[in-house]
């Protein structure tokens, strides 16, 4: 039998604390293992800017594993439609028996903005007072939820392409979540005072002005996950400690930082650091108020195969889910 969780049960099964906690868990445990996942598989869609994926992983005990397939349709976002849907298979690592589809669009919705919120915990200054939302998406949303609900902040600007979409994701969240959510029009205006920045947008090209990125600031960098497309400048990269989830994957396939290491560029693959070993305080960091910090992400199946697994455990103590027999 096979336990399926849907995206309305996944979304109230676990809480921001419990995304978060499982993102530290299977990244420091990941990262003692020194394996962090597998590598992705990527195919196009002839004709159009669609792909499909396949992302794959072990957990670092051995006792669970599974994959993601994904897709990704960056033209959906004009539609008010997700640009990213799929599912997540969770096997038990005994005979690899699959035991739950879980709804991947919301997996990947959750993990990636409690990837955010666990990174600025560590990364940004110790009082931020200011967060700067730029791409108000699906995943602007779950930013600011994640950001208010794991580490408390409340004041976010929020920017867009499109201004009425930062208007109405503004409105919404001042409503529902009674923050300060400020839309804004210039870019530079939402990050000038910021001290966190998150980036969440398919930006093909550099989407932050450098000269006003100030030092002490942190940025999220999670929107951009092909080397076709960079959210960041070469001069932000240049200036800034990396941190990544996963290096080998983050300097394959993150555009913005391919242009700047080794071998196209000149800055040592070893220079970012990875946050599992961060958590499990195998690497030292502690925030420089005289430089700014970049978080890479481009998504690890790793996280997936640990939120079905968490998902899955918790709707089988509540008797909750549907069980179909394949």
């Amino acid at each position: 039998m096979m336990r399926v969780i849907g995206s309305e049960l996944a979304e109230r099964l676990l809480g921001w604390q419990a995304w978060a906690e499982l993102v530290r868990e299977a990244l420091s445990a990941a990262s003692l293992a020194g394996d962090v996942g597998a590598a992705r598989v990527i195919a196009h869609k002839l004709g159009s800017q669609g792909v499909v994926g396949a992302m794959p992983a072990v957990l670092s005990a051995g006792d669970w594993l599974g994959a993601k397939v994904v897709t990704v349709f960056p033209g959906n976002a004009a539609q008010n439609l997700p640009v990213h849907r799929g599912i997540v298979v969770l096997c038990e690592g005994l005979s690899g028996a699959p035991v739950a589809i879980v709804d991947g669009t919301i997996v990947t919705r959750m993990r990636t903005a409690a990837l955010s919120a666990v990174a600025s915990q560590c990364l940004a200054r110790p009082d931020v007072r200011r967060v700067a939302i730029i791409g108000c998406g699906e995943q602007g949303r779950a930013h600011v939820e994640a950001l208010h609900g794991v580490c408390g902040f409340r004041s976010f600007r929020l920017w867009n392409r499109d201004f009425r979409r930062a208007e109405d994701l503004a409105h919404d969240l001042e409503k529902h979540l009674e923050l300060e959510c400020v839309p804004e029009r210039d870019i530079r205006c939402a990050i000038g005072d910021a001290d966190v920045i998150c980036t969440v947008t398919s930006s093909p090209r550099p989407i932050l002005p450098d000269a006003d990125i100030a030092n002490g600031v942190h940025i999220n960098a999670i929107g951009a996950s092909t080397p076709s497309h960079a959210e960041l400048s070469g001069q932000t990269i240049k200036r800034a400690r990396m941190v990544v989830d996963d290096r080998a994957v983050v300097l394959r396939l993150a555009g913005d930082l391919i242009a700047e290491f080794e071998p196209v560029g000149t800055r040592s693959p070893q220079s970012a650091i990875e946050l599992g070993a961060i958590l499990r305080r195998a690497a030292d960091y502690s925030w420089d108020p005289g430089s700014i910090s970049v978080f890479r992400s481009v998504g690890l199946g790793l996280l997936d195969v640990a939120a079905a697994r968490a998902l899955y455990e918790r709707a089988l103590s509540e008797g909750e889910g549907v069980d179909i027999r394949l």
